[in-house]
């Protein structure tokens, strides 16, 4: 993360806006499975009118180099004061134009409300989040043990196309072998000096997997 030597006056206005900022609500919808996510416009209209109030702005700069692609988030302060932070993705260059675009709006959702603290939750409560992490992390999530959405918001088709370390897609990968490999992913993620940039990459990876189980669980 970048930034000013001295961020105290951006500091109390986040500090300001985060005392209101509420969870964003879930506005879309998979039509194929019926699953709810926020999207990234939910986000930023959630976000905006107290960002304001308070002189802050938030700016997302397209970033691409060594086959990735990714984005530059900048919080501004009318002071002038401004953090900053990158995050990327390596690039199937088979389909560069279609999966960098993809690439660029998850990371614009996550790392803007990575940077503002916000979370999304469903519109009547938060029950269904707090009972998905209290699954056993090789249990096989269904409908029926109330979850009615991956938390990513990812689709089948972005889950099963995710690659493991030896170029498998997850979508040929059996629910346990997904179970040991989301423990290796979130050993990785409880590590306090990973890099922001593998970070990225093992939480798309984390939420690839859980969004798999979720779909495979419908079936």
């Amino acid at each position: 993360m970048n930034g000013d030597a001295k961020i105290d006056l951006l500091a109390k206005a986040l500090v300001q806006a985060q005392s209101e900022l509420r969870g964003v609500g879930f506005d879309s919808t998979n039509p194929f499975f019926k699953s709810k996510y926020a999207s990234l416009g939910a986000v930023i209209e959630t976000v905006k009118p107290v960002l304001f109030k308070y002189g802050l702005a938030v700016t997302q700069l397209v970033i691409a180099e060594n086959g990735y692609a990714g984005i530059e988030t900048i919080l501004l302060h009318e002071s002038g004061q401004w953090l900053a932070t990158r995050a990327m993705l390596p690039v199937d260059m088979k389909n560069v134009a279609q999966e960098s675009g993809k690439i660029i709006t998850y990371l614009r959702r996550y790392a803007l409300s990575a940077i503002l603290g916000v979370y999304s939750e469903e519109d009547n409560d938060g029950a269904t989040i707090q009972k998905q992490e209290q699954q056993p992390l090789n249990a096989k999530i269904t409908p029926s043990e109330g979850i009615v959405e991956p938390v990513s918001g990812m689709t089948l088709e972005e889950a099963g196309n995710e690659l493991s370390h030896d170029g498998t897609p997850y979508r040929e990968i059996s629910d346990e072998q997904l179970g040991k490999k989301l423990i290796g992913i979130r050993k990785k993620l409880n590590m306090p000096d990973l890099p922001s940039e593998e970070r990225a990459t093992y939480q798309r990876k984390e939420d690839a997997i859980l969004a798999l189980r979720f779909y495979r669980g419908q079936k």
